[in-house]
């Protein structure tokens, strides 16, 4: 099951209890930005959302990052993630860029309230909490704990054999030390946090982008020895030597040390409140999925962006401003892309160009609302609304990829029936 590809699966998938759900679809494009500073919304989404066979839903398509990531993952999540990225956009009229220093972004991704280690001190490639000095690194905009944490914390627990203990074992001093969610939100030291689900990916992304491939981060995220199984050692290119700690189950046993390595981030699954999302590596992959808060994990943390460089500015060749204040706004420009017959405006939002409206291109398999029924035919709901589409059919696969993954691939910067340049979202 751990080695499952989830490539293979799309949060877009909807196997709905009794039947298929029909979407409408946007597709969206991407441009070069100078500069990543901000992480953009987590690629998340649980199957378990969705509950009727008669739904019907809209859907955007969304690049989710503009430094891309493929995501692939375990399935012994209730959640479903997928990371794509794609194309070069057109417009490039408003350009996001950092004033600051490279290692600035929004304060409100600034974690307070960290307990642990309240006298830490950070030096410049080190920072000391508990007695133990860590070795940190520079990787992209954001400076990370380049080793697992260990600081003994009141329910924290090491690994012994295929059980947890209380106690130190050697489990801990290579791989650090396993913990429940709750103490992993409280146990970074003064200045450092618990990363989000949307700090983890900036990490992804910015990894992935440097090493021009696809589904590669974790083979670049892992450390050079250390690990056993999940193919082999990596070739930690950022110094970033993940290591294969394991995990810590709700009923206390202990498993695939030495095979996979388990992150949490301070993210709390959306659709269910006893789970949150922790990061996984193993093989070449590196994704998210949510697990029982209860479950222990490695803890990795990152250090805090600076409050005085918190602003992002925004240009165009028209007019500027400022995202710092939340009445500054830049004027709306649309453009236009022509696909099968039919003239779509565009938009461009932050660093993303969107379709401004709904796909309506009428693929075999698509549909159009009629009443309180589906129309092969063209209805006045598709000219308002756009066309629905099943999820096999947006991702242009075969219709049996809906109720199963078997062969049922999407690609990183997958383009499904969007057109050329354009992709489906994440």
């Amino acid at each position: 099951m751990r080695k499952f590809n989830f490539v293979k699966l799309s949060i877009l998938k909807i196997l709905l209890i009794g039947g298929i759900g029909v979407l409408a679809f946007s597709c969206t494009t991407e441009i070069e930005s100078p500069e990543k500073i901000l992480a953009q919304m987590p690629s998340s989404t649980s199957l378990s959302s969705l509950s009727s066979s008669s739904e019907l839903a809209l859907l955007s398509s969304s690049s989710g990052e503009a430094e891309s990531s493929s995501s692939d993952g375990d399935s012994g999540s209730s959640g479903l993630e997928v990371s794509s990225s794609g194309g070069d956009g057109s417009s490039s009229s408003v350009v996001a860029s950092s004033s600051s220093s490279s290692i600035t972004a929004s304060s409100s991704s600034v974690v307070a309230g960290n307990v642990s280690c309240p006298n830490a001190v950070t030096g410049s490639n080190t920072v000391t909490c508990g007695g133990q000095n860590y070795k940190t690194v520079q990787i992209g905009t954001q400076i990370w704990m380049a080793e697992n944490l260990n600081y003994n914390a009141s329910g924290s627990k090491c690994g012994n054999g295929s059980s947890l203990s209380d106690a130190n074992t050697a489990n801990c001093d290579t791989y650090g030390r396993l913990y429940d969610w709750e103490t992993a939100e409280t146990v970074c030291p003064s200045g450092w946090h618990l990363p989000s689900n949307e700090e983890w990916r900036t990490l992804m992304d910015y990894v992935e982008s440097q090493g021009g491939c696809n589904n590669c981060t974790g083979m670049r995220l892992k450390a050079a020895s250390g690990w056993n199984g999940s193919g082999g050692n990596g070739t930690d290119n950022h110094g970033f030597s993940a290591l294969p700690g394991g995990k810590g189950n709700w009923d206390s046993s202990f498993d695939y040390v030495g095979v996979e390595g388990h992150w949490w981030s301070s993210t709390e699954y959306e659709y269910y409140a006893p789970y949150a999302y922790r990061w996984y590596i193993s093989y070449n992959l590196g994704t998210s999925y949510s697990d029982k808060k209860t479950s222990l994990h490695s803890v990795r943390c990152l250090r805090n962006y600076s409050s005085s460089s918190s602003s992002i500015a925004a240009s165009s060749s028209s007019s500027s401003g400022s995202s710092s204040s939340s009445s500054a706004y830049l004027p709306i420009s649309y453009g236009t892309l022509p696909y099968e017959g039919q003239n779509y405006k565009t938009v461009q939002i932050g660093d993303q160009v969107w379709m401004a409206e709904n796909l309506n291109y009428a693929v075999s398999g698509s549909k159009c609302g009629d009443g309180s029924s589906l129309s092969d035919a063209n209805t006045t709901t598709c000219d308002t609304y756009g066309r629905l589409y099943d999820w096999a059919t947006a991702m242009r696969l075969n219709p049996s990829c809906n109720n199963s993954s078997n062969g049922c691939v999407v690609q990183s910067k997958h383009q499904g029936i969007c057109p050329s340049g354009w992709f489906c979202l994440n």
